[in-house]
């Protein structure tokens, strides 16, 4: 994990957001996501955020992201990073 002595976390390569950041906030989900030694998202944990739907979508935004996966010792680990994302009303 990310804490681990000499492990280098994961860098998102594609990370899009869950909708247009224009208006005013509508609110934000926490997230605890595991980034597998592929770059994919696997698990995901919801820490916190407003409405069954908001949080589906958070859910739903994560997994289509993309990292270059956490290293030790020069190979591809899995990883668990915390991610807050931000929902705009338009």
């Amino acid at each position: 994990m990310a804490s681990d002595k000499g492990v280098t976390p994961p860098v998102p390569i594609y990370k899009p957001e869950p909708s247009p950041k224009t208006g005013k906030v509508q609110g934000k989900v926490l997230l605890f996501i595991l980034v597998q030694p592929d770059g994919t998202v696997g698990d995901v944990e919801i820490l916190g955020g407003p409405g069954d739907d908001m949080r589906q979508r958070a859910v739903d935004t994560v997994k289509t992201w993309k990292f270059k996966p956490a290293t030790k010792d020069g190979n591809a680990v899995p990883c668990k990073i915390m991610a807050e994302l931000t929902f705009w009303k338009n």
